[in-house]
């Protein structure tokens, strides 16, 4: 029985899905996140896209499905798994993705810093001087 929160707050939107996806193969695939009350799929207007939408049983199960299946590829094509607009589970996904956001420019940065500290400066002064120790070594070898 679906949960006490509106069925919007509990469904997914999945894009890029082509004509040889089914209802049934989204049915069992999003299982994997979470029981399920129902699956749509419908042709966008005027396109040959299709998109469909996913009713969990629960909310949990809405930022779940997204984080595990968003990006798996599906007859070729990689789907688009998003909360539904205009929901609570829609502002919570954009804070985590802020949040994870956040954490991989400090990684990035970190990193930076990290290669700049090693090499005495930015990264071409590290491959030139990895340019100049191979010159060097290729002079020494026999006559």
């Amino acid at each position: 029985m679906p949960g006490d929160s509106p069925p919007e707050e509990r469904t997914v939107y999945v894009a890029n899905i082509t004509p040889e996806v089914t209802e049934d193969m989204l049915e069992e695939l999003f299982l994997q996140a979470g029981p399920l009350v129902k699956v749509i799929t419908r042709n966008v207007r005027d396109s040959t896209a299709r998109f469909a939408l996913v009713e969990f049983e629960d909310e949990e199960s809405v930022i779940f499905a997204i984080k595990i299946l968003h990006g798996i590829r599906l007859f070729d094509r990689e789907i688009q798994v998003k909360p539904r607009n205009n929901t609570r589970q829609e502002e919570a996904f954009r804070r985590q993705r802020s949040e994870i956001d956040s954490l991989h420019r400090e990684v990035e940065e970190g990193r930076v810093q990290s290669d700049r500290r090693r090499s005495g400066g930015d990264g071409r002064d590290r491959r030139l001087q990895k340019r100049q120790v191979g010159v060097k070594m290729a002079g020494n070898g026999p006559k």
